[in-house]
């Protein structure tokens, strides 16, 4: 068996198993290395979408719960609803976008996590119109 590892555009890293059998070659993308950055890279393709929807509305609510994970650290979710004006019919839409680590639970910190981000995403808080 022979490792070799390549990188292309974007900088994923493909490491791939090449096996030969009967004058064949057989590549397996199946690393848990290469998994991770496929499911990091569609992350970030579907949160870019989900802003720009955003930004076509303008105006967004933002919706925050805090919650303890199974390893007992606090986070925030981050969830962001709008109203779709784009198709012939009016819909609200509510999308999950993240979790935020929080050492503290007050409501500062609630606040500042937030603020960041909404600036992360490229989002206004003056376009923010409800909680």
């Amino acid at each position: 068996m022979q490792d070799e590892s390549h990188r292309i555009k974007g900088g994923l890293a493909i490491f791939f198993f090449c096996t030969l059998q009967l004058n064949e070659i057989h590549y397996h993308y199946l690393g848990h290395k290469i998994q991770n950055e496929f499911i990091q890279m569609l992350a970030g393709e579907i949160k870019s979408d989900i802003v720009s929807r955003i930004d076509e509305a303008k105006y967004f609510l933002i919706i925050i719960d805090c919650t303890t994970d199974i390893s007992y650290e606090k986070q925030i979710s981050l969830i962001i609803r709008y109203v779709d004006v784009t198709t012939s019919t009016i819909n609200i839409q509510e999308f999950f976008l993240e979790f935020l680590k929080v050492d503290d639970t007050s409501e500062l910190r609630f606040f500042t996590e937030v603020i960041n981000a909404l600036s992360t995403l490229h989002l206004s808080i003056e376009d923010i119109r409800g909680q």
